[in-house]
């Protein structure tokens, strides 16, 4: 999996500060006000600021947890248009439940799932039809943009300890790459602590 941040508002806390300045009839940035809006509550503020990620190789499960998030933008690699190499083992996603011994067994039958899109191909049947018998294990790309208030809800639902195991490193990958924007963006992300 890879999680990179493309494009950030690149003051965050200025234009949330700003946007909540005009509730209040202030024109200032201040550091204290976006702590004091996120505290009390006042989060439409933080719609203001966007970060838009380029996510690769995740799951088609992870994905379609993802997009479970209505307030985002996503755009996402196509399995009707896109020709894949599905010879080794890279382009499907290995649950870590899956032991040594098991995964001879996964590997085996994930391509084993390879070999009957690629015959239904050969017979003459459409990409699109075909991709029906890949499995939700076969790896994914996306883009995604979302605003901040968004951001915190799918951290929250997603870094908990019951979300699943890729959801939750996934969030814990975009919340990274948040932080390292710059230090605003961390100061932002750090608002959750």
């Amino acid at each position: 999996m890879k999680v990179e941040v493309l494009s950030a508002t690149e003051k965050p806390i200025e234009l949330i500060s700003m946007a909540a300045g005009t509730c209040y009839g202030k024109s200032n940035a201040s550091k204290k006000r976006v702590e004091t809006c996120y505290q009390s509550g006042h989060l439409s503020v933080f719609e203001h600021a966007v970060v838009s990620f380029r996510i690769e190789g995740i799951s088609r499960a992870c994905m379609a947890q993802l997009t479970r998030h209505r307030h985002v933008s996503y755009c996402v690699e196509s399995q009707r248009y896109c020709k894949y190499d599905l010879a080794g083992d890279d382009w499907y996603v290995v649950p870590p439940s899956i032991d040594c011994m098991n995964k001879i067994w996964f590997d085996a039958k994930m391509q084993e799932d390879a070999q009957d899109y690629l015959d239904a191909i050969q017979e003459g049947i459409k990409p699109e039809d075909a991709r029906y018998l890949l499995p939700e294990a076969t790896k994914t790309n996306l883009v995604m943009t979302c605003n901040v208030r968004e951001m915190f809800h799918i951290l929250d639902m997603r870094m908990d300890k019951a979300a699943q195991w890729e959801i939750r490193d996934l969030a814990k990958a975009m919340y990274e790459a948040c932080k390292g924007i710059n230090r605003e963006w961390r100061e932002v992300m750090e608002l959750r602590a």
